[in-house]
């Protein structure tokens, strides 16, 4: 079982902060806006309650979204310099990281990791995170990064934002378990809003030309060509080097015969150049 911890949405805020003892702290992590808040420590009944409920321990805790810090800082500026704050960003992950190992030790969890949108995302970006950093500041005990990676949010594959090169470069180098999320729903980049890649754009749209079938069929072996694009990407996501396991939704009875579809597809050989070609139409 993997749980997320740290993150809040504006209706869930008040019901955390009754529960809060005096003098603990709930924003730590930092504001987003719209009213998310976002806080490293996870509070201790949340080890606790997923064991009563499904009698099993936690086998991975996520904190969730730690960038939330950044993303404050980045939209309430006090003039320090973004590496200054960037210090005491991953000073503070530590801090989480050494509480998630006493709960490691208890017997509450059975290993941590760090659930982030922007560990993808280029190095200069103020709410960046750096998977290298980010498990040093664990000091080695980090064992899951999940990440967001699909045909059009490709900065896991080709953005290099680490030492080692990309994010799917660095996790592997340190034998991290790699999840995905988001592997049918596209944030478009510059605000052109999200695409379900589950469900194609309507003829009349524009993106309809660089997400159809017909722009992939060239990149593909031929025995995948004439899968339905769903299926398609979630093959992209499972044959990428790196990736332990795609999160797939299963709200619709469509999702499910894709997941299981794509297990009888052969892998995609030739994932940089797909993923490229896609970045350069979206951009271009």
């Amino acid at each position: 079982m993997v749980h997320r911890s740290g993150s809040f949405g504006p209706l869930g805020v008040s019901l955390v902060q009754v529960r809060l003892r005096p003098g603990e702290h709930l924003l730590e992590g930092g504001r987003r806006p719209g009213g998310w808040l976002g806080r490293f420590v996870p509070r201790r009944s949340e080890l606790l309650n997923p064991r009563g409920q499904l009698g099993q321990v936690i086998d991975v805790l996520l904190l969730h979204n730690p960038e939330y810090f950044l993303s404050d800082a980045a939209h309430h500026p006090d003039g320090r310099p973004l590496e200054e704050t960037r210090a005491a960003f991953y000073d503070r992950l530590n801090r989480a990281f050494r509480y998630l190992d006493g709960a490691v030790a208890a017997g509450r969890i059975g290993a941590y990791g760090i659930s982030s949108n922007t560990c993808v995302s280029p190095p200069d970006d103020p709410e960046a995170t750096s998977v290298t950093r980010m498990f040093e500041a664990s000091g080695g005990r980090m064992g899951v990064l999940q990440l967001p990676y699909n045909l059009c949010e490709t900065g896991a594959l080709l953005e290099r934002n680490t030492p080692e090169g990309t994010a799917l470069d660095a996790a592997p180098a340190r034998d991290l378990g790699v999840l995905v999320n988001r592997p049918l729903n596209a944030i478009l980049p510059s605000g052109r809003g999200l695409i379900r890649l589950a469900d194609p754009p309507h003829s009349g749209d524009p993106r309809a030309a660089t997400l159809s079938r017909g722009g992939l069929e060239p990149l593909l072996p031929p025995e995948l060509r004439g899968e339905s694009l769903s299926r398609l990407a979630l093959d992209f996501v499972a044959s990428t080097p790196g990736v332990t396991s795609v999160l797939n939704g299963m709200r619709h009875p469509t999702y499910v015969a894709d997941a299981v579809g794509v297990m009888r597809l052969p892998p995609i050989p030739e994932v940089v150049a797909v993923a490229r070609a896609f970045r350069h139409e979206l951009t271009a």
